[in-house]
């Protein structure tokens, strides 16, 4: 189980934002692809994106809590194992 890491998001979006590498980190796939076609809504989705990762990262991580309350055991960093 990976927890997201607001440092690597913002790397990301600053570094390969304008083709949705910051979404493919956090599981946003469509919005990867999106960004990919339209190279980051001309600049303009990549900008607005700054303010929108801490809300991305928070979504994931609670998306990652369900899963793991629905799978049951849990680990010592809160994570589903396998079993």
């Amino acid at each position: 189980c990976r927890r997201p890491s607001l440092i690597v998001s913002y790397v990301l979006w600053l570094l390969f934002g304008l083709s949705g590498a910051h979404h493919l980190y956090l599981g946003r796939n469509r919005a990867a692809l999106r960004a990919c076609i339209t190279v980051g809504g001309c600049g303009l989705e990549w900008a607005c994106d700054a303010f929108s990762i801490p809300r991305f990262a928070a979504e994931l991580r609670r998306a990652q809590e369900g899963r793991a309350r629905v799978k049951g055991a849990r680990g010592a960093d809160g994570c589903a194992r396998d079993r």
